[in-house]
């Protein structure tokens, strides 16, 4: 295995995918962002390529698809994540609230 963290472009990425810790400091974290969605989402925020510490360029995905299979032993989809959450009454309201009317105070 190569190992690309000592650059710190690289170490800002690693932090980037699990950066979620900060609010929910268990597995779940990465559901957020250790998914092919959440790789490709980083290749467009770092950029096609970053510049490892031997100054060799090395495609973002590259390190991405390294990171997640670390955690994971594998690249899930976003679905394979959703599929797991069990919907609650709370995310089924949308376009349920009521519009108060003005009152006119005057």
């Amino acid at each position: 295995m190569i190992d690309h963290s000592h650059h710190l472009e690289a170490e800002l990425l690693h932090q980037w995918f699990d950066e979620p810790k900060a609010f929910m400091p268990d597995v779940r974290h990465r559901a957020l962002r250790h998914h092919a969605e959440g790789i490709f989402l980083a290749e467009r925020i770092f950029g096609p390529v970053i510049t490892n510490s031997q100054g060799r360029q090395v495609p973002t995905r590259f390190l991405g698809e390294q990171h997640v299979k670390e955690d994971l032993q594998r690249i899930p989809t976003v679905q394979d994540w959703l599929r797991c959450l069990t919907p609650e009454p709370w995310m089924l309201v949308a376009g349920m609230v009521s519009h108060a009317e003005p009152t006119n105070s005057g």
